[in-house]
This record gives structure tokens, sequence and C-alpha cells, in this order.
């Protein structure tokens, strides 16, 4: 059984997002797989009853939907490895890296490009979102809600995002 959710980094926008999520009872912690290499995190969202993957491979192999809340310098590691997956929705907040970037390292799945800014942090965001042709209404919608879990939110036209 996949998990719903897959949240790669807990940075703070990451960390942000997750307690909108839970807040918002969006989805429970037992449907979401959390990794960070930070042990700190680890620990503290593992004594929350948060479940954490030993790796970012085991990670986004096992969600249906993955959040990318990593620097975008951190994009390398992921290029390191081939991944068995099918019909990943791929969510990204990296800053400035487009969804030709991502396709790279994870080929044909479904994309959505979501810029929070940093009012996101306290629940007060402006979040452009941003979709490839293929993503459905209702997965689409489903992660617009993940958004205004931490504000509000906007759909514009993928070549405006950067």
């Amino acid at each position: 059984m996949k998990y719903q959710l897959g949240i790669l980094g807990l940075g703070k926008m990451g960390s942000s997002i997750l307690s909108g999520i839970i807040k918002s009872e969006i989805y429970q912690k037992e449907e979401i797989l959390l990794f960070d290499t930070d042990e700190n995190k680890v620990l503290k969202y593992k004594n929350d009853g948060f479940t954490f993957s030993k790796n970012e491979k085991e990670l986004i192999e096992n969600v249906e939907m993955l959040l990318l809340a990593i620097k975008p310098q951190m994009l390398h590691v992921l290029k390191e490895n081939t991944y068995n997956i099918e019909n990943l929705i791929v969510i990204s907040i990296v800053a400035g890296k487009t969804i030709d970037d991502l396709k790279e390292i994870f080929k044909e799945q479904l994309y959505i490009r979501v810029m929070p800014n940093t009012p996101a942090l306290i629940n007060y965001g402006a979040t452009a979102i941003s979709r490839t042709p293929n993503i459905d209404n209702e997965t689409f919608n489903k992660v617009k809600q993940i958004f205004e879990s931490i504000g509000m939110v906007k759909e514009i036209d993928d070549n405006l995002m950067n």
C-alpha cells in the first residue's frame, strides 16, 4: 500500500506545509511518509507519530503524491537514482526549477509547480500554482487544498512561474 503523500524536505516551508495539512485534516499522519536528512527533525516528527522512509528513493517509490520541498541544489541527489514509479504526482516548490528539469529525474509523470511566499510560514501565504495539461481537476483541487491550508492560492500559466 502506498502512502497518499510524501514530503521530501522538512525545512521551514516543508514543515509549514505539513502543519497546514494536519491542522486542516487534509491527510492524517498515517497517510503521509516523510524524509529529511536532519536527525533532529526526524526525531521530532517521529515523536509526533509520523513515519519516515530510510532514504529519498524509498520515499519516492512508496507515495502517490510527492511534495519536493528541497533547495534547488539538492536535486542532484535525486538524479543519482532511477525510480520504479508510475503515475506519480510530483508537486514541486523547488525555486527556479522547471518541469523540464524535473522530467530529467522523474521522466513522464504528472507535475504541479507551486511557489509559496514566506508569509506561508505563518499561514498567510500567497501561492502561485501551475500544472501540466495531464493533471485532472480532482487531483489539482486536492493540491490546491494543501496550499490553501497555508494561505491563498492563484493558478497561473507555467511560463509565468519564474
